[in-house]
This record gives C-alpha cells, sequence and structure tokens, in this order.
C-alpha cells in the first residue's frame, strides 16, 4: 500500500522545490526557507521573474541572510519572463530549457523534464504556489498531478498560504502517515474532493467523518470542511477511491 509522508516530504534532505508563478500573497510563507533547503531548485519561466531580486549578488553584499540560492534550470515558452530576467539568468549560467508545447502548461512540462533530468535524486517534489490566484490556473495545476503522477511516479504536494493539497490514485489504498511531530502544522480542517468527470465512489479512515464505498460528485456529496481524526496510536489517514480525488489540508506555516 502505497504511504505519503507530508513531513519527510517538508523537511527531508531530497526534496526538488518547484517554484511557479503565483501573487507572493499565495505562496506559503515558508517558500524561501523551503527554496534553500531543497538540493535542487526548479522553476517555471513566469516565477523566475520573482527569484531575480533575492537571488543579486547585490543582495549578499547588504542582507546574506536573504539571498536565496539560484535554480537549477527555468522552462517554459518562455512568453512570461521578461527580458531583463532571462539575461540575468543567462549571465549566471542557469540552464534556460525552452518548451513550445502548446497543449501542456509550463508546470506539466517541468514534471516531464525533472523527472527525466533527477529521478534517481530526490524522494518528492513541493510545489511552491500554483494554487490562489487565477483560478483556471489552479484546476490546471490539479490536472498536471492527475496527468504527470505516472510519469514523476513520487509524492508531489502543492503548498500555498494555507493548504497543503496533493492527488491520489484511482483503485489503490493510499496511506498519509501524520505523525504528532507534524500535526503542530495542521489545525484539523481537511477535504477529499472529486475532480475527474467520472463517478467517484471513495471509502477513507482517519477523519472525523468517514465514507463508506459512497459516490462523491460536484453537484452531490463532497467531503469538505472535515476533519483530520488521526491519532498517536494510529496517525494514517487511509483513502481508496475509484478515480483519483484530490486530498486538501489546512497548514498554519507559523508552525514550521
Amino acid at each position: 500500500m502505497p504511504v505519503l509522508d507530508l513531513q519527510s516530504t517538508l523537511y527531508g534532505p531530497r526534496i526538488l522545490a518547484l517554484l511557479t508563478n503565483a501573487p507572493a500573497n499565495a505562496l506559503p510563507s515558508v517558500w524561501q526557507i523551503l527554496w534553500r533547503s531543497a538540493p535542487i531548485r526548479v522553476a517555471t519561466d513566469g516565477a523566475a521573474n520573482n527569484l531575480v531580486a533575492p537571488c543579486t549578488i547585490e543582495l549578499a553584499k547588504t542582507a546574506p541572510d536573504r539571498v536565496l540560492p539560484l535554480p537549477s534550470l527555468i522552462s517554459g515558452d518562455f512568453d512570461s519572463i521578461s527580458t531583463s530576467t532571462r539575461k540575468f539568468f543567462e549571465a549566471s549560467g542557469v540552464e534556460l530549457v525552452l518548451t513550445e508545447d502548446q497543449d501542456e502548461t509550463d508546470l506539466t512540462k517541468l514534471f516531464r523534464i525533472v523527472s527525466t533530468r533527477f529521478s534517481s535524486d530526490f524522494d518528492g517534489i513541493v510545489v511552491l504556489g500554483g494554487l490562489g490566484g487565477r483560478f483556471d490556473h489552479t484546476l490546471a495545476t490539479i490536472n498536471s498531478l492527475i496527468n504527470m503522477a505516472e510519469v514523476v511516479r513520487k509524492p508531489i504536494w502543492v503548498l500555498d498560504a494555507y493548504n497543503a493539497v496533493t492527488v491520489l490514485p484511482a483503485n489503490a489504498s493510499t496511506q498519509v502517515h501524520l505523525p504528532p511531530s507534524i500535526k503542530k502544522l495542521l489545525p484539523g480542517a481537511c477535504g477529499v474532493m472529486p475532480i475527474v468527470q467520472r463517478p467517484t465512489k471513495v471509502t477513507m479512515t482517519g477523519f472525523r467523518w468517514n465514507l463508506e464505498n459512497a459516490e462523491i460528485a460536484f453537484g452531490g456529496l463532497i467531503s469538505s470542511s472535515n476533519q483530520l481524526a488521526v491519532s498517536e496510536d494510529n496517525p494514517y489517514l487511509e483513502i481508496r477511491p475509484s478515480e483519483p480525488v484530490i486530498l486538501s489540508m489546512e497548514v498554519d506555516w507559523s508552525h514550521y
């Protein structure tokens, strides 16, 4: 049975940090800490615009504790990156990978690249941003997670200012390990949501309101505003959906 461990993803030494183009207030407040601690760092082209200032040598002279390491690579169709940003990272020796396919989002294409380039070098991905901002972008992020699950084959958590979100696979029981040490980050609110346009049934335990082979659908029952009910004796959620579903958990980053 697959086991997802949020603690290992947030605190582990082999994490890939992927920065997407997102409003500053939609990013987790600790995104710079996660970026610094990740041995592999990548960004979509639009997100690169927000990395120039914290990566500059000038900042290193005045506020070295605020300097961010350069990304390992930047990828996209480069319609969102400014000319000055592109020149800055080219001069800094950062690899820029042009992906012109317009049938996939920059996030989807970047998932493909990292799964090819770095697959043996990381144990999970934290996507910084990707939620909040434009609603169509949020849905596109979820769609990328569904489409790329079999390509990446490693845990992917999307983090924003308030949430940790992942997609759970169809026709498999997945356990989510939430030991007491990670519970300080989780106030308890959570949800299990259908997303594909097919009938979805789910059995789930570890919640205040569990479900047993229940059909969930927009226009019908969805498991929003649920509560985590894991304990020290049994620190696991277990979810078995017939189709991919979204698991979201509220996060209080002040306790990170």
